[in-house]
């Protein structure tokens, strides 16, 4: 793994958004994160397989949200400020 990369790991028992039973550890993946400023984060996130219908689920922190590549900043001033101060293009879909 990258040195530049923080890890994102929880000591929660979370359970299967799905069927509601027992996730288990099924590795990690690595994910860029794009900040308000235009720096990239490196994560590690957490992947997990429920053990009764074997789906794959993310453990995404806080500062995500699903299939977006900018932080939860980033987004939020895109969608409350008339001028935000976020380093993406205007074509670029938050």
């Amino acid at each position: 793994m990258n040195a530049n990369a923080f890890f994102v790991w929880s000591e929660d028992s979370v359970p299967c958004p799905c069927c509601q039973s027992t996730l288990s550890v099924a590795g990690n993946r690595t994910r860029t994160c794009i900040q308000s400023s235009g720096a990239h984060i490196k994560l590690v996130i957490c992947r997990m397989r429920c053990k009764q219908c074997r789906r794959i689920h993310h453990e995404l922190p806080y500062i995500l949200f699903p299939y977006k590549r900018y932080d939860r900043q980033s987004v939020e001033q895109m969608v409350t400020e008339h001028t935000p101060a976020v380093a993406a293009d205007e074509s670029t879909e938050l």
